[in-house]
């Protein structure tokens, strides 16, 4: 049984190789093309994209009076009540009565659904584990009201932590502009990675499985001449038609931003600032070690549910006095225990590997020889230099 599981393991670091070599050009692709744009290309960007505001419902805050044992340290937390900026908001009567409110109303509709059925916390007991909480959040959609799909990758969610409301929008709009701009920079490159290697991706990827699972809906419903009713057909056509690659890049760029809100969610000591922790952040590379360490479903799930670890940073003092900030060891024994249940009832059961389950981190998070960076390293310059980008004006 033991040496068949270690079998088992070294397939999965093998599927999770392949995966980072699909996507590793990808990623230099794009954050070569992001670090050529300039001030003005975001700022024109960013004066199109919809912003909204929500406040998270109580019932999103389920209190559970069980908890393990081994996990009473932990506490509930709270971010500190804030009074947004909600002029900008206000809907007008004319708006509240228009075709684009209709379009509003629908599209948050549709991300609450996908909020509640997919982004939940019921595996790992995560409702137990995280117990700190947004009250707010913000969205965006990347490809407009009038376009519903895939939540995980076209809409921005971004919860307001305690460096604030201007924080949170800085982000959504970073978050917004590198995704909208995947379709632009890299949507040929994904169409033909996709198409040479499409066996794996249809078989390891949850966007590929949906697309292949869409196409052999309409393919069987086609023979079998069996109708069916618009709505679901256009749905099915949607998925089966889409660039399950493309998809799954930009749910790496929604999951990075995620990784960054949980790190910025409290404020730090000596870091009174959001700018100068976000740098040090980035420069650290703390959302690669985030990646590594907890499992596959944690990290979109937490934060769109306005969830997030208490004390999940902490400052250390090194010899030459300098202080820097990593991962507080308190998280890093949690995400531990958390990926070791992980592996043992979604990865390996009953001895066997299913696929689209990796155990060994994000795919990106790997170095490639011929790349002096990691993917996820990519993404985050690219991030980076957008956000500084956006340094001013950003109301």
């Amino acid at each position: 049984m033991h040496t068949y599981i270690n079998s088992n393991k070294i397939k999965n670091q093998r599927v999770t190789l392949q995966l980072r070599d699909i996507f590793m050009s990808l990623c230099y692709t794009f954050s070569s093309e992001i670090l050529c744009m300039n001030s003005e290309q975001i700022e024109a960007i960013k004066s199109g994209i919809f912003v909204r505001q929500e406040r998270y419902e109580e019932s999103g805050f389920e209190s559970h009076d069980r908890i393990s044992p081994k996990l009473e340290y932990i506490e509930n937390y709270s971010c500190p009540h804030q009074d947004l900026n909600g002029d900008d908001q206000a809907l007008t009567n004319h708006q509240k009565h228009s075709n684009e409110f209709n379009s509003e109303r629908e599209y948050f509709h549709s991300l609450r659904e996908h909020t509640k059925n997919t982004a939940n916390l019921n595996q790992y007991n995560l409702e137990n584990l995280i117990r700190g909480r947004y009250n707010a959040y913000l969205w965006s959609p990347v490809k407009g009201l009038s376009q519903i799909g895939n939540h995980a990758a076209d809409t921005t969610v971004v919860p307001v932590g305690e460096y604030g409301y201007a924080c949170a929008l800085r982000m959504l709009y970073t978050t917004s502009i590198l995704t909208n701009f995947c379709e632009h920079l890299i949507c040929t490159a994904a169409t033909i990675a996709e198409s040479k290697n499409w066996e794996i991706i249809s078989f390891e990827t949850a966007t590929g499985r949906q697309k292949k699972h869409a196409q052999d809906k309409l393919m069987s419903c086609l023979k079998k001449n069996q109708a069916i009713n618009s709505e679901e057909y256009h749905s099915l056509l949607r998925k089966a038609k889409t660039i399950s690659i493309l998809e799954s890049f930009k749910e790496g760029i929604q999951s990075l931003q995620a990784a960054i809100s949980s790190l910025m969610a409290q404020k730090l000591e000596d870091y009174f600032s959001y700018e100068s922790l976000l740098e040090e952040i980035l420069d650290a590379e703390l959302p690669l070690d985030f990646s590594r360490i907890v499992p596959f479903g944690y990290t979109l799930p937490v934060t769109r549910n306005g969830r997030f670890f208490p004390g999940i940073l902490e400052i250390y003092h090194r010899k030459n006095s300098q202080s820097n900030v990593r991962i507080s060891l308190k998280f890093k024994k949690i995400a531990r225990q958390i990926k070791e249940k992980y592996l043992a009832e979604k990865v390996y059961v009953n001895s066997q590997r299913h696929p689209g389950l990796l155990g060994h981190g994000c795919p990106l998070s790997f170095h490639k020889s011929e790349f002096p960076d990691t993917g996820i390293g990519y993404v985050m310059k690219a991030y980076k230099h957008v956000f500084k980008l956006l340094k001013t004006d950003t109301n």
